[in-house]
């Protein structure tokens, strides 16, 4: 990766800002990161939640050591007025990234993810992993799960405490994150379909793909030293450098719930 990587992904932020139309400016991939001339465009602000005592217990291990449950997002990138980012995807099923702590009471991880009127699109409860680490879930490739072009969207990754009680409910730990699907005629769309590889979604702002691209690649070349550089900057450009060492977990379903399934 060249050396300019690091302010390369700093400012892919200011750009996941932008409305799906929006223009680059012609020096915008080489300038360093500055939230004071960003446009405000509204995106919603971000929550973390708390939990029911005695559900949540950290980690004891050196490496997780501090570390809760949380998004692999730059929703913890602010503007100057204290608005969030909002991250942008060119697909139109996703997949979702988030790192689990290890947990001893949790019974269940919860994804929920929900259209701009609160209306489910797709959920399922999956096993929690036996070691904490980074977990991630794809859209079904169904259509009827298919994230509209300009449209954002809502999803809330939970650890439910009690799996006999109501899903998504007030006593389990979650965090939720935001997410739009860029048109596939705007600029940023156009400039990454020439050739889609991880430095030119992060160059393009494109966050849920350059971050997948990145985490594949780690994943599947955990002994690589220069993807393992590669994969720290880019975390690191985003505040989320403590994630870099976590290893990958896998999951399975336990009860997956399609939007038909769902409460309307």
């Amino acid at each position: 990766m060249k050396t300019h990587l690091v302010k390369t992904l700093a400012v892919f932020a200011a750009l996941a800002t932008a409305a799906p139309t929006v223009m680059l400016a012609q020096n915008a991939i080489a300038a360093p990161f500055n939230a004071d001339n960003l446009t405000d465009f509204g995106a919603p602000d971000s929550t973390a939640g708390g939990g029911t005592r005695g559900c949540f217990a950290p980690s004891n291990t050196e490496t997780n050591a501090g570390k809760s449950l949380t998004l692999l997002t730059p929703h913890n990138l602010k503007l100057a007025n204290n608005e969030e980012v909002m991250p942008l995807t060119v697909q139109s099923h996703p997949e979702f990234f988030w790192y689990v702590p290890e947990e001893t009471k949790a019974q269940s991880v919860e994804f929920i993810l929900s259209d701009e009127k609160d209306n489910p699109i797709y959920q399922a409860e999956l096993a929690v992993p036996a070691t904490a680490g980074i977990m991630s879930v794809s859209l079904p490739q169904e259509e009827e799960y298919a994230l509209k072009e300009g449209m954002r969207y809502h999803w809330v990754v939970s650890l439910v405490c009690d799996r006999g009680s109501a899903l998504a409910s007030a006593g389990n730990i979650f965090v939720d994150g935001y997410i739009q699907r860029l048109d596939a005629n705007s600029e940023l769309a156009q400039q990454v379909a020439q050739s889609p590889d991880a430095d030119d979604y992060a160059k393009a702002g494109i966050w849920q793909e350059a971050l997948a691209s990145f985490a594949h690649q780690r994943r599947d070349r955990p002994q690589d030293v220069a993807i393992a550089q590669d994969w720290q900057e880019f975390l690191e450009s985003v505040n989320l450098g403590q994630f870099a060492d976590v290893e990958f977990v896998s999951s399975h379903p336990l009860n997956p719930m399609t939007s038909e399934s769902l409460p309307q």
